[in-house]
């Protein structure tokens, strides 16, 4: 049995989309190939959402990773020890239909998925009530020796 690596909360983000039209474009976590978020746990806080406001959370699930990889071999610092690094979807990359999933940001729901790999992005808030989330990413220890400071 493989035993998943050790994680560690990093920073917490607390977000507001405010309701005219913000939104967070298609893309996974990591930025450069020193950045060791692995998940994302999402906390939505916004009272009695309705579908009509937006801003829900879109997953692709459809796996691009073998597309990514091949693309970007050059950017691995350490093929041995690298934590792959992918870069975010270009503009013209679908997170449309089949193979994506919607997640409603309903007041006290909590989110958990693997940032580092799955292409994840915030549709457009509608008109109506501020969006509202909690967000802490864990990072993959199990290969690094970290001090404190470099979670926060």
């Amino acid at each position: 049995t493989t035993v998943p690596p050790p994680l560690q909360p990093g920073a917490t983000m607390l977000a507001l989309y405010p309701g005219n039209g913000a939104q967070y474009r298609p893309h996974t976590d990591p930025r450069s190939v020193d950045d060791t978020r692995m998940l994302s746990s999402v906390w939505y806080l916004t009272p009695n959402w309705e579908e009509s406001q937006g801003g829900v959370l879109r997953i692709r699930t459809v796996n691009t990773t073998r597309k990514r990889l091949q693309g970007n071999q050059a950017n691995l610092k350490d093929r041995k020890n690298s934590f792959m690094q992918f870069q975010s979807p270009s503009v013209t990359e679908t997170t449309e239909g089949d193979g994506t999933v919607d997640i409603a940001p309903l007041s006290d729901r909590l989110v958990l998925f693997l940032s580092r790999s799955v292409v994840h992005q915030v549709l457009p808030t509608l008109q109506g009530e501020d969006r509202y989330a909690a967000t802490i990413w864990w990072h993959d220890t199990s290969s690094v020796s970290w001090d404190s400071s470099q979670l926060e």
